[in-house]
């Protein structure tokens, strides 16, 4: 399975166990000329703490600070600000922390939160089209005059489909984490 058939798999029994979850889809900084590190996470919403967090199932994984699960925007935040030195991960289940020293890279660091992108459907069992479904892109200063880049492994990276009107460019963290009734 890749990494998306995980987040799918945790977002539905999150659903069916009257979780609120969405789809996440995110990169690390990189142009057209460097391999890209596309993954798929989770975005659970906590009627406990009142805010988004991100789950990688894939990795077992989640991101902290200060001992409270981090949404992606604040693991990206964290990433520019300090290279992560103060974030650490826990591997859900066995609770193993990590700590990231600055050069970490790979689909499990924070250094891969530059690009979020926010599936605005969860139906994907029933619908498949992951890459056909609008949804929303942050963007701020560091990325407003950056493209994201994707490539399947075999041929030269090329512009996200999603500008071909599949993303909705977003700057408002309201919009972006709704706060949900719980």
């Amino acid at each position: 399975m890749w990494c998306t058939q995980f987040a799918f798999a945790y977002l539905q029994c999150a659903q069916a166990l009257g979780m609120q979850a969405r789809k996440l889809s995110v990169d690390w900084d990189h142009d057209k000329n460097t391999e890209d590190r596309h993954h798929g996470v989770v975005d659970v919403w906590s009627p406990e703490l009142q805010k988004w967090y991100v789950l990688d199932p894939m990795n077992n994984l989640m991101f902290y600070h200060k001992g409270k699960p981090m949404s992606s925007v604040e693991i990206r935040e964290q990433w520019l600000k300090d290279k992560a030195q103060w974030m650490e991960g826990q591997l859900v289940g066995s609770w193993k922390t990590i700590f990231y020293p600055e050069d970490a890279t790979g689909f499990d660091t924070p250094s891969n939160y530059f690009w979020i992108y926010t599936s605005l459907r969860n139906n994907f069992m029933t619908e498949p089209g992951l890459f056909k479904t609008k949804g929303l892109l942050w963007v701020d200063e560091y990325n407003k005059d950056k493209r994201w880049y994707r490539g399947n492994g075999k041929e030269a990276l090329a512009e996200h489909n999603g500008y071909k009107g599949q993303f909705i460019e977003v700057s408002d963290l309201d919009t972006l984490y709704p706060k949900l009734n719980s």
